[in-house]
Protein backbone atom coordinates (compact mmCIF):
# COMPACT_ATOMS: atom_id res chain seq x y z
CA UNK A 1 0.00 0.00 0.00
CA UNK A 2 1.47 3.64 -1.03
CA UNK A 3 2.21 6.15 1.85
CA UNK A 4 -0.04 9.26 1.43
CA UNK A 5 1.71 12.15 2.91
CA UNK A 6 0.15 15.67 2.80
CA UNK A 7 0.65 18.10 2.53
CA UNK A 8 3.38 17.03 0.41
CA UNK A 9 6.76 19.73 0.46
CA UNK A 10 8.93 20.20 -2.59
CA UNK A 11 12.17 18.55 -1.75
CA UNK A 12 13.64 17.74 -5.10
CA UNK A 13 16.11 20.23 -5.61
CA UNK A 14 16.71 20.54 -9.59
CA UNK A 15 20.00 18.81 -10.69
CA UNK A 16 20.66 21.45 -13.03
CA UNK A 17 24.58 23.07 -12.96
CA UNK A 18 25.30 25.33 -9.93
CA UNK A 19 27.66 26.72 -8.05
CA UNK A 20 29.09 24.38 -4.99
CA UNK A 21 29.02 25.87 -1.59
CA UNK A 22 32.54 25.73 -0.16
CA UNK A 23 31.58 25.10 3.33
CA UNK A 24 29.11 21.97 4.42
CA UNK A 25 26.19 21.19 4.34
CA UNK A 26 25.97 20.30 8.08
CA UNK A 27 23.34 17.65 8.80
CA UNK A 28 19.70 18.79 9.76
CA UNK A 29 16.67 17.51 10.43
CA UNK A 30 14.39 16.56 7.28
CA UNK A 31 10.77 16.98 8.73
CA UNK A 32 9.65 14.57 6.47
CA UNK A 33 11.23 12.12 7.80
CA UNK A 34 10.06 12.41 11.51
CA UNK A 35 7.86 9.73 11.94
CA UNK A 36 5.93 8.62 15.25
CA UNK A 37 3.92 5.81 15.25
CA UNK A 38 3.01 2.44 17.21
CA UNK A 39 5.99 -0.29 16.43
CA UNK A 40 7.24 2.05 14.43
CA UNK A 41 10.84 0.33 13.72
CA UNK A 42 14.25 1.50 11.85
CA UNK A 43 16.23 -0.67 9.31
CA UNK A 44 19.22 0.13 7.33
CA UNK A 45 21.75 -1.15 5.44
CA UNK A 46 24.69 -0.58 2.78
CA UNK A 47 26.83 -1.18 -0.14
CA UNK A 48 30.39 0.05 -1.16
CA UNK A 49 30.79 1.17 -4.94
CA UNK A 50 33.85 1.93 -5.15
CA UNK A 51 33.96 -1.48 -7.53
CA UNK A 52 30.96 -0.35 -9.11
CA UNK A 53 28.36 -2.45 -7.63
CA UNK A 54 27.41 -3.70 -4.81
CA UNK A 55 24.65 -5.49 -2.52
CA UNK A 56 22.29 -4.01 0.20
CA UNK A 57 20.51 -6.58 2.53
CA UNK A 58 18.10 -5.53 4.93
CA UNK A 59 15.36 -7.47 6.99
CA UNK A 60 12.04 -6.02 7.34
CA UNK A 61 9.50 -7.32 9.99
CA UNK A 62 6.43 -5.18 8.96
CA UNK A 63 4.57 -2.94 6.26
CA UNK A 64 6.63 -0.23 5.20
CA UNK A 65 6.35 3.42 5.96
CA UNK A 66 9.19 4.68 3.80
CA UNK A 67 12.14 4.04 1.95
CA UNK A 68 15.30 6.05 1.20
CA UNK A 69 18.37 5.75 -0.99
CA UNK A 70 21.44 7.51 -0.37
CA UNK A 71 24.24 7.94 -1.91
CA UNK A 72 27.95 9.84 -1.72
CA UNK A 73 31.28 10.50 -4.02
CA UNK A 74 33.72 13.23 -4.97
CA UNK A 75 33.97 14.68 -7.82
CA UNK A 76 37.86 15.37 -9.25
CA UNK A 77 38.94 17.57 -10.53
CA UNK A 78 35.31 19.57 -9.98
CA UNK A 79 34.28 21.78 -13.30
CA UNK A 80 34.47 25.43 -12.17
CA UNK A 81 32.60 28.54 -12.72
CA UNK A 82 34.46 32.25 -13.51
CA UNK A 83 34.69 32.71 -9.82
CA UNK A 84 36.75 29.61 -9.29
CA UNK A 85 33.56 27.96 -7.41
CA UNK A 86 32.27 24.23 -8.08
CA UNK A 87 30.20 23.50 -10.55
CA UNK A 88 27.07 20.72 -10.25
CA UNK A 89 27.40 18.38 -12.86
CA UNK A 90 25.07 15.76 -11.94
CA UNK A 91 27.10 13.00 -12.18
CA UNK A 92 26.44 9.84 -10.11
CA UNK A 93 22.98 11.36 -9.69
CA UNK A 94 21.77 7.90 -11.07
CA UNK A 95 21.76 4.32 -9.96
CA UNK A 96 20.52 1.40 -10.55
CA UNK A 97 18.81 -0.08 -7.79
CA UNK A 98 17.06 -3.89 -8.02
CA UNK A 99 17.40 -3.37 -11.57
CA UNK A 100 15.49 -0.04 -11.61
CA UNK A 101 17.50 3.23 -12.65
CA UNK A 102 16.92 5.50 -9.63
CA UNK A 103 17.11 9.19 -10.14
CA UNK A 104 18.28 11.56 -7.39
CA UNK A 105 15.11 13.69 -6.21
CA UNK A 106 17.68 15.84 -3.74
CA UNK A 107 21.59 16.74 -3.08
CA UNK A 108 21.48 15.97 0.43
CA UNK A 109 24.32 18.62 0.50
CA UNK A 110 27.68 19.77 -0.85
CA UNK A 111 31.10 20.42 0.48
CA UNK A 112 34.59 21.86 -1.41
CA UNK A 113 38.18 20.76 -0.51
CA UNK A 114 40.57 22.82 -2.48
CA UNK A 115 44.12 21.08 -1.04
CA UNK A 116 44.64 20.45 -4.57
CA UNK A 117 44.50 24.35 -5.62
CA UNK A 118 44.16 25.05 -8.43
CA UNK A 119 42.35 21.27 -8.88
CA UNK A 120 39.15 21.32 -5.65
CA UNK A 121 37.32 18.48 -5.06
CA UNK A 122 33.76 18.89 -4.77
CA UNK A 123 32.26 15.83 -2.20
CA UNK A 124 28.73 15.51 -3.18
CA UNK A 125 25.53 13.40 -1.32
CA UNK A 126 22.46 12.41 -2.99
CA UNK A 127 19.03 11.08 -1.92
CA UNK A 128 15.83 9.34 -3.53
CA UNK A 129 12.69 8.14 -2.29
CA UNK A 130 12.55 4.42 -3.28
CA UNK A 131 9.57 3.02 -1.18
CA UNK A 132 7.59 1.77 -4.35
CA UNK A 133 10.27 -0.34 -5.31
CA UNK A 134 10.96 -1.89 -1.32
CA UNK A 135 7.58 -1.54 -0.37
CA UNK A 136 6.07 -4.75 -2.25
CA UNK A 137 9.21 -6.96 -1.57
CA UNK A 138 6.60 -7.49 1.76
CA UNK A 139 8.85 -9.07 4.84
CA UNK A 140 11.52 -10.76 5.25
CA UNK A 141 15.25 -10.61 4.38
CA UNK A 142 15.73 -8.99 0.93
CA UNK A 143 18.95 -7.78 -1.17
CA UNK A 144 18.74 -5.20 -3.65
CA UNK A 145 21.85 -4.70 -5.94
CA UNK A 146 22.99 -1.20 -6.55
CA UNK A 147 25.20 -0.38 -9.08
CA UNK A 148 26.22 2.56 -11.01
CA UNK A 149 24.63 3.55 -14.06
CA UNK A 150 25.26 7.04 -15.21
CA UNK A 151 27.86 7.57 -17.64
CA UNK A 152 28.62 11.17 -16.21
CA UNK A 153 30.66 9.44 -13.29
CA UNK A 154 31.91 11.04 -10.11
CA UNK A 155 36.06 10.59 -9.73
CA UNK A 156 35.16 8.44 -6.47
CA UNK A 157 31.34 7.07 -5.56
CA UNK A 158 31.72 5.77 -2.21
CA UNK A 159 28.48 3.57 -1.85
CA UNK A 160 25.15 4.02 -0.84
CA UNK A 161 22.69 3.07 2.02
CA UNK A 162 19.34 2.72 2.25
CA UNK A 163 16.60 3.56 5.27
CA UNK A 164 13.39 1.59 5.71
CA UNK A 165 11.16 2.77 8.45
CA UNK A 166 8.30 0.20 8.96
CA UNK A 167 5.87 -1.07 11.67
CA UNK A 168 6.25 -3.90 13.82
CA UNK A 169 2.47 -5.40 15.04
CA UNK A 170 4.07 -7.59 17.15
CA UNK A 171 5.43 -4.58 19.05
CA UNK A 172 3.38 -2.39 21.13
CA UNK A 173 5.31 0.63 22.03
CA UNK A 174 5.39 3.59 20.78
CA UNK A 175 8.37 4.77 18.93
CA UNK A 176 9.81 8.26 16.94
CA UNK A 177 12.15 8.11 13.93
CA UNK A 178 13.88 11.12 13.30
CA UNK A 179 16.28 12.01 10.69
CA UNK A 180 19.12 13.84 9.64
CA UNK A 181 21.23 14.57 6.45
CA UNK A 182 23.60 16.73 4.90
CA UNK A 183 26.93 16.46 3.36
CA UNK A 184 29.60 16.94 6.43
CA UNK A 185 33.63 16.09 4.89
CA UNK A 186 36.52 15.48 7.49
CA UNK A 187 39.88 15.25 7.03
CA UNK A 188 42.52 16.37 9.67
CA UNK A 189 45.60 16.09 7.03
CA UNK A 190 44.72 18.42 4.44
CA UNK A 191 46.65 20.97 4.34
CA UNK A 192 43.90 23.54 3.23
CA UNK A 193 42.79 25.61 6.09
CA UNK A 194 39.36 25.93 3.84
CA UNK A 195 38.89 22.23 4.26
CA UNK A 196 37.14 20.88 7.55
CA UNK A 197 39.54 19.02 9.83
CA UNK A 198 36.29 17.65 12.07
CA UNK A 199 32.50 17.69 10.98
CA UNK A 200 30.11 20.30 12.65
CA UNK A 201 28.58 18.95 16.36
CA UNK A 202 24.77 18.36 15.84
CA UNK A 203 21.95 17.74 18.62
CA UNK A 204 18.81 15.46 17.70
CA UNK A 205 16.26 16.99 19.56
CA UNK A 206 13.09 15.41 21.24
CA UNK A 207 10.89 15.61 23.93
CA UNK A 208 12.07 14.33 27.13
CA UNK A 209 10.63 11.16 29.49
CA UNK A 210 10.56 10.63 32.99
CA UNK A 211 12.22 7.41 32.61
CA UNK A 212 15.60 5.91 31.28
CA UNK A 213 15.10 4.78 28.05
CA UNK A 214 17.08 2.37 25.05
CA UNK A 215 17.41 4.25 21.31
CA UNK A 216 19.18 3.40 18.45
CA UNK A 217 21.46 5.79 16.54
CA UNK A 218 22.47 4.93 12.96
CA UNK A 219 25.42 6.87 11.23
CA UNK A 220 25.84 6.80 6.86
CA UNK A 221 29.19 7.40 5.91
CA UNK A 222 31.53 7.66 2.96
CA UNK A 223 35.58 7.31 2.14
CA UNK A 224 36.72 5.54 5.32
CA UNK A 225 39.13 3.01 5.56
CA UNK A 226 39.79 0.39 7.49
CA UNK A 227 43.48 0.97 9.25
CA UNK A 228 42.95 4.62 9.39
CA UNK A 229 42.10 6.34 12.42
CA UNK A 230 38.38 7.66 13.05
CA UNK A 231 35.97 9.04 16.20
CA UNK A 232 32.44 8.59 16.79
CA UNK A 233 31.37 10.41 19.48
CA UNK A 234 27.68 10.23 21.10
CA UNK A 235 26.79 12.50 23.85
CA UNK A 236 30.62 13.09 24.19
CA UNK A 237 31.54 8.71 24.33
CA UNK A 238 34.20 7.82 22.17
CA UNK A 239 33.61 5.12 19.13
CA UNK A 240 36.95 4.70 17.93
CA UNK A 241 38.02 3.14 14.35
CA UNK A 242 34.78 2.48 13.75
CA UNK A 243 33.96 3.26 10.27
CA UNK A 244 36.35 0.98 8.26
CA UNK A 245 33.98 0.46 5.23
CA UNK A 246 32.31 -2.51 6.35
CA UNK A 247 29.60 -2.42 3.31
CA UNK A 248 32.23 -2.47 0.97
CA UNK A 249 35.01 -0.03 -0.09
CA UNK A 250 33.80 2.92 0.54
CA UNK A 251 31.06 2.99 2.79
CA UNK A 252 29.72 2.98 6.11
CA UNK A 253 26.00 2.31 7.74
CA UNK A 254 26.64 1.65 11.25
CA UNK A 255 24.13 1.30 14.57
CA UNK A 256 25.15 1.83 17.86
CA UNK A 257 22.33 1.30 21.20
CA UNK A 258 22.30 4.20 23.52
CA UNK A 259 20.96 5.25 27.02
CA UNK A 260 19.07 8.00 26.87
CA UNK A 261 19.08 9.37 30.39
CA UNK A 262 15.39 10.65 31.97
CA UNK A 263 14.39 14.33 31.18
CA UNK A 264 17.43 14.00 28.29
CA UNK A 265 16.06 16.33 25.13
CA UNK A 266 18.87 15.79 23.02
CA UNK A 267 21.68 13.36 21.79
CA UNK A 268 24.74 15.11 20.38
CA UNK A 269 26.78 13.24 17.39
CA UNK A 270 30.25 14.03 15.99
CA UNK A 271 32.49 12.67 13.73
CA UNK A 272 36.11 12.95 13.62
CA UNK A 273 39.31 12.41 11.21
CA UNK A 274 42.21 11.16 13.74
CA UNK A 275 45.81 10.43 13.98
CA UNK A 276 47.42 7.49 16.16
CA UNK A 277 50.42 6.24 17.45
CA UNK A 278 49.97 3.23 14.59
CA UNK A 279 49.77 5.47 11.62
CA UNK A 280 49.67 9.10 10.13
CA UNK A 281 47.06 8.36 7.23
CA UNK A 282 43.58 9.19 9.66
CA UNK A 283 40.52 8.72 7.62
CA UNK A 284 38.68 11.39 5.27
CA UNK A 285 35.02 11.06 6.07
CA UNK A 286 31.78 11.87 4.26
CA UNK A 287 28.97 12.15 6.69
CA UNK A 288 25.77 11.94 5.11
CA UNK A 289 22.85 10.31 7.54
CA UNK A 290 22.36 10.46 11.26
CA UNK A 291 19.35 8.79 12.09
CA UNK A 292 17.37 7.98 15.85
CA UNK A 293 14.86 5.63 16.86
CA UNK A 294 13.77 5.88 20.54
CA UNK A 295 10.60 4.71 22.44
CA UNK A 296 8.30 7.80 23.02
CA UNK A 297 6.08 7.71 26.77
CA UNK A 298 1.98 6.91 25.61
CA UNK A 299 -0.43 8.75 26.47
CA UNK A 300 -3.65 7.35 28.16
CA UNK A 301 -5.77 6.29 25.34
CA UNK A 302 -2.84 7.19 22.89
CA UNK A 303 -3.43 3.89 20.55
CA UNK A 304 -6.30 6.65 19.16
CA UNK A 305 -9.56 5.43 16.99
CA UNK A 306 -10.84 7.67 14.22
CA UNK A 307 -13.95 8.29 13.08
CA UNK A 308 -16.34 10.21 10.28
CA UNK A 309 -15.88 10.26 6.37
CA UNK A 310 -18.50 11.72 3.86
CA UNK A 311 -17.68 11.85 0.32
CA UNK A 312 -14.24 11.93 -1.88
CA UNK A 313 -13.40 14.85 -4.38
CA UNK A 314 -11.64 13.64 -6.98
CA UNK A 315 -11.08 16.06 -10.10
CA UNK A 316 -13.86 18.05 -8.42
CA UNK A 317 -16.18 15.90 -8.75
CA UNK A 318 -18.06 13.66 -5.59
CA UNK A 319 -17.71 9.79 -5.22
CA UNK A 320 -19.34 7.97 -2.75
CA UNK A 321 -16.85 7.61 -0.19
CA UNK A 322 -17.00 6.32 3.66
CA UNK A 323 -20.63 6.57 4.67
CA UNK A 324 -22.41 5.15 7.85
CA UNK A 325 -20.03 6.29 10.70
CA UNK A 326 -16.86 4.83 10.13
CA UNK A 327 -15.30 3.88 13.31
CA UNK A 328 -11.78 1.97 13.32
CA UNK A 329 -9.15 1.38 16.22
CA UNK A 330 -5.12 1.35 15.79
CA UNK A 331 -5.82 -1.49 18.35
CA UNK A 332 -6.98 -4.11 16.00
CA UNK A 333 -8.78 -6.06 18.38
CA UNK A 334 -11.18 -3.55 19.16
CA UNK A 335 -14.66 -3.11 17.31
CA UNK A 336 -14.72 -1.59 13.83
CA UNK A 337 -16.76 -0.07 11.03
CA UNK A 338 -16.24 0.72 7.66
CA UNK A 339 -18.92 1.51 4.67
CA UNK A 340 -17.99 2.37 1.26
CA UNK A 341 -20.86 3.07 -1.25
CA UNK A 342 -20.78 4.60 -4.78
CA UNK A 343 -22.52 4.58 -7.79
CA UNK A 344 -26.72 4.68 -7.95
CA UNK A 345 -29.78 2.20 -8.50
CA UNK A 346 -29.12 -0.88 -10.18
CA UNK A 347 -25.37 0.07 -10.53
CA UNK A 348 -24.53 0.99 -6.87
CA UNK A 349 -22.09 -0.76 -4.82
CA UNK A 350 -22.11 -0.93 -1.04
CA UNK A 351 -19.26 -2.34 0.70
CA UNK A 352 -19.68 -3.19 4.67
CA UNK A 353 -16.61 -3.90 7.69
CA UNK A 354 -18.19 -4.48 11.18
CA UNK A 355 -15.30 -6.97 12.12
CA UNK A 356 -11.64 -5.99 13.40
CA UNK A 357 -9.48 -5.12 10.82
CA UNK A 358 -6.78 -6.83 10.10
CA UNK A 359 -3.83 -4.29 9.71
CA UNK A 360 -3.70 -0.95 11.25
CA UNK A 361 -0.67 1.46 11.05
CA UNK A 362 -1.70 4.74 13.00
CA UNK A 363 0.92 7.40 12.43
CA UNK A 364 1.82 10.91 13.86
CA UNK A 365 2.81 13.32 10.71
CA UNK A 366 4.74 15.93 11.97
CA UNK A 367 3.62 17.93 9.24
CA UNK A 368 -0.01 17.26 9.69
CA UNK A 369 -2.05 19.35 12.42
CA UNK A 370 -5.46 17.48 13.42
CA UNK A 371 -6.40 19.46 16.34
CA UNK A 372 -9.23 20.24 17.23
CA UNK A 373 -8.94 17.72 19.23
CA UNK A 374 -5.72 17.30 20.31
CA UNK A 375 -5.23 13.51 19.04
CA UNK A 376 -2.01 11.04 19.46
CA UNK A 377 -1.70 10.21 15.19
CA UNK A 378 -3.30 11.56 12.09
CA UNK A 379 -3.45 8.97 9.65
CA UNK A 380 -4.52 5.82 9.49
CA UNK A 381 -3.48 3.23 7.75
CA UNK A 382 -5.12 -0.50 7.51
CA UNK A 383 -6.12 -3.34 5.74
CA UNK A 384 -10.06 -5.78 5.96
CA UNK A 385 -12.17 -7.95 4.57
CA UNK A 386 -15.42 -7.25 4.58
CA UNK A 387 -18.88 -7.71 2.85
CA UNK A 388 -19.23 -6.59 -1.19
CA UNK A 389 -22.92 -6.28 -2.28
CA UNK A 390 -23.43 -8.79 0.46
CA UNK A 391 -20.76 -11.45 -0.14
CA UNK A 392 -18.49 -12.11 1.88
CA UNK A 393 -14.84 -12.49 1.27
CA UNK A 394 -13.69 -9.13 0.05
CA UNK A 395 -10.99 -7.01 0.89
CA UNK A 396 -10.02 -3.37 1.54
CA UNK A 397 -6.96 -1.11 2.15
CA UNK A 398 -7.35 2.24 3.33
CA UNK A 399 -5.61 5.33 4.13
CA UNK A 400 -7.12 8.07 6.11
CA UNK A 401 -5.65 11.35 6.90
CA UNK A 402 -7.24 13.92 9.77
CA UNK A 403 -5.77 17.30 8.72
CA UNK A 404 -7.23 19.49 10.87
CA UNK A 405 -10.91 21.53 10.66
CA UNK A 406 -13.16 21.98 9.05
CA UNK A 407 -12.50 18.92 7.09
CA UNK A 408 -12.35 20.14 3.73
CA UNK A 409 -8.07 18.78 3.90
CA UNK A 410 -8.55 15.64 5.06
CA UNK A 411 -7.86 12.74 3.06
CA UNK A 412 -9.20 9.49 2.12
CA UNK A 413 -7.85 6.42 0.11
CA UNK A 414 -9.64 3.43 -0.72
CA UNK A 415 -9.07 0.46 -2.69
CA UNK A 416 -11.53 -2.59 -2.55
CA UNK A 417 -11.31 -6.09 -4.29
CA UNK A 418 -14.35 -8.66 -5.56
CA UNK A 419 -14.67 -11.48 -3.16
CA UNK A 420 -12.12 -14.47 -3.36
CA UNK A 421 -9.56 -12.05 -4.94
CA UNK A 422 -6.31 -11.51 -3.83
CA UNK A 423 -4.52 -7.93 -3.16
CA UNK A 424 -1.50 -8.92 -4.27
CA UNK A 425 -2.04 -10.11 -7.68
CA UNK A 426 -5.67 -9.39 -9.07
CA UNK A 427 -6.77 -5.95 -10.32
CA UNK A 428 -8.75 -3.91 -7.93
CA UNK A 429 -12.53 -3.62 -8.60
CA UNK A 430 -12.81 0.00 -6.63
CA UNK A 431 -10.69 2.72 -5.99
CA UNK A 432 -11.04 6.46 -5.19
CA UNK A 433 -8.65 8.66 -3.86
CA UNK A 434 -9.20 12.57 -2.77
CA UNK A 435 -9.66 14.99 -0.08
CA UNK A 436 -12.99 14.93 1.70
CA UNK A 437 -16.05 16.96 0.56
CA UNK A 438 -19.11 17.99 2.93
CA UNK A 439 -17.72 15.58 5.95
CA UNK A 440 -15.23 15.32 8.25
CA UNK A 441 -13.02 13.15 9.46
CA UNK A 442 -11.29 12.94 13.17
CA UNK A 443 -8.48 11.46 14.97
CA UNK A 444 -8.98 10.65 18.36
CA UNK A 445 -7.48 9.34 22.39
CA UNK A 446 -9.34 5.69 22.15
CA UNK A 447 -12.47 5.70 24.57
CA UNK A 448 -11.83 3.40 27.60
CA UNK A 449 -12.97 -0.55 27.21
CA UNK A 450 -13.18 -3.56 28.61
CA UNK A 451 -11.25 -6.54 27.98
CA UNK A 452 -14.18 -7.73 25.34
CA UNK A 453 -13.45 -5.26 22.09
CA UNK A 454 -15.77 -2.53 23.35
Amino acid sequence: MSIIRFPKLLLAIVLTVTAAAATATTLSPNPMLDISGLGLKLETGGAGLEGGAGTITVTIDGPVVTAILYWAGRDFPCSQDGGGNCLISGADDELLFDGTAVTADRIVGTEVNDANFPNKTNNIGYAADVTGLVAPKGTGTHSFAVAVSDVDALWVLDGAGLLIVYTDSADTDFHRVIVYEGLDFAFINSPSPAAAKVTELITISYDSADTVRVGQVMIFAGDAEAGRPDTIRIDGNPIFNDLDSDEGAAYDVDSFGITIPALATGTTLQLFSETNALTTTPDSLLWEVAALQLPIPMEEGALGRMTGGRNIQVDGAKIGGARGGMTIHCDITLSNNIQVTWGRGQTGNKWHLDKPITSAICIDDPLIDPTPPRAPFDTFIGEGVGRLNNVDGSAIRFTFIDAGEPGTSDYMEISIWHPGDDPDTDPVYFSAAGFLVGGNIQAHFDQPHNGNGK
